[in-house]
């Protein structure tokens, strides 16, 4: 798992390394920048949030159909595209398969943390169980949970109080 707070070098050198060994890599592009084209060659999963996907896509992410828009485009760059929308849920995009997982009605906090607790929960789920509709389904309960409180590490909720996590 990488995301862009690391030189860029240093992204791409373990990106290249993880794919040489045959490991799956995750980008969360966060910060978002634009990324050099050869990045896409070893990228499996990309996972961003609406501004993310607006920059790498072209597509100004307003709404649904935006996102849409965002994520077809995404698609033809890396082979799995997950791009989360806050309390709109989560759009995903694999090998030609599309799924659409609705938002978690949640008083919110602070939003401080919740994509990171996506991202981290996202690619534990994976790990464990190579199923991208559950790792995104738990993902995104555990997202919803953590703006639900206030801070970042603070706000994370245990594996235990996840609702259908194993």
């Amino acid at each position: 798992m990488l995301q862009l707070e690391s030189p860029l070098d240093a992204v791409e050198a373990a990106g290249k390394q993880a794919q040489a060994q045959g490991v799956p890599v995750l980008l969360n592009a966060a910060p978002v920048q634009p990324l050099p084209d050869t990045w896409w060659t070893w990228l499996d999963f990309l996972v961003v949030n609406e501004t993310e996907a607006s920059v790498l896509s072209g597509v100004s992410v307003t709404d649904r159909e935006s996102a849409e828009q965002a994520l077809a485009f995404l698609e033809t760059r890396a082979r799995t595209v997950v791009l989360t929308l806050g309390a709109e849920g989560v759009l995903m995009a694999s090998q030609g398969t599309r799924h659409a997982l609705p938002g978690h009605p949640v008083e919110v906090v602070s939003t401080l943390g919740a994509g990171d607790a996506f991202v981290g929960v996202f690619a534990a789920e994976w790990s464990e169980h190579q199923n991208l509709l559950q790792a995104a389904e738990v993902a995104n309960q555990a997202a919803a949970a953590s703006v639900r409180r206030s801070g970042a590490q603070v706000s994370y909720i245990r594996r235990h109080e996840l609702t259908g996590a194993s």
